[in-house]
């Protein structure tokens, strides 16, 4: 092969900037007053979008009274539209602590590389025609969470679809 046809072209295959590239969007919540459950608050998701994973990892460790952690997502607070009901130990099975590094996923793969009990669930209703809201709920089965301890990042990927072109 010439060199000189190679060096030419050697940009000849790249993507453009931000072309069917998966995008993510991730928040980190720190854990206040006591209570049973950690909220994200919302993750914007633009319009005409594919959600491809969900994911949260403990940054900071949980520290709870007993029993299972779970987490779900869905399209407003405590919602569970894209996980389905929740599962009460998809973080933690049962302990009072969850070591940070420990993760889940709505990728099963992904959720045993971090030492999560269960996946979050399945992912449902992926395709997003509209500007959507993520919202995901952290759930201690067997009490409060431990005051003013503990952060988890919440975690969004993403393929917004190029609606650029003329059909």
């Amino acid at each position: 092969m010439r060199s000189d046809v190679l060096n030419s072209n050697s940009n000849a295959s790249s993507l453009a900037s931000g072309e069917n590239l998966i995008k993510v969007k991730s928040k980190v919540v720190h854990h206040g007053a006591a209570a049973t459950t950690i909220a994200s608050g919302a993750i914007d998701v633009p319009a005409n979008s594919i959600i491809t994973r969900l994911s949260c990892i403990v940054e900071v460790a949980l520290a709870q009274a007993n029993g299972n952690v779970g987490v779900s997502a869905g399209t407003a607070a405590a919602g569970t539209q894209f996980t389905g009901t929740l599962d009460a130990d998809s973080l933690e099975a049962s302990a009072t602590a969850v070591a940070a590094g420990v993760g889940t996923s709505t990728d099963d793969v992904l959720t045993a590389a971090l030492g999560g009990t269960a996946i979050m669930g399945t992912l449902a209703a992926a395709y997003r025609a509209a500007a959507t809201e993520v919202h995901f709920t952290a759930t201690s089965s067997g009490g409060n969470f431990t005051a003013n301890t503990g952060a988890l990042r919440f975690i969004v990927e993403y393929i917004e679809m190029d609606d650029s072109h003329n059909v």
